[in-house]
């Protein structure tokens, strides 16, 4: 079963990726995402790519985030405005 989720991308010019980190250099990304008014069922996601282009991903909470382990290396699909590649999926 799929989830839908909100994806935020930010790209880094210096490498640093444990959440304290990433809570101060997305501090703006993470406050909008945080204070968007969505159901509960969609999951709100920060997708953090450094100079290494390696992703990184964090869900995003009310007060926290949560850095997602399974990451894909592929880029978040770009909406392509007929509905499709608007969300993320759960590798299979």
């Amino acid at each position: 079963m799929g989830r839908t989720s909100l994806i935020r991308v930010r790209r880094l010019k210096y490498a640093g990726y444990e959440q304290d980190t990433i809570r101060k250099t997305c501090a703006q990304q993470i406050s909008e995402l945080q204070g968007l008014n969505l159901p509960e069922e969609i999951h709100r996601e920060l997708w953090v790519r450094g100079p290494e282009r390696s992703w990184h991903r964090y869900r995003v909470m009310s007060g926290t985030i949560q850095e997602v382990t399974n990451t894909p290396q592929d880029p978040p699909a770009r909406n392509s405005g007929n509905g499709e590649g608007c969300g993320s999926r759960e590798p299979e």
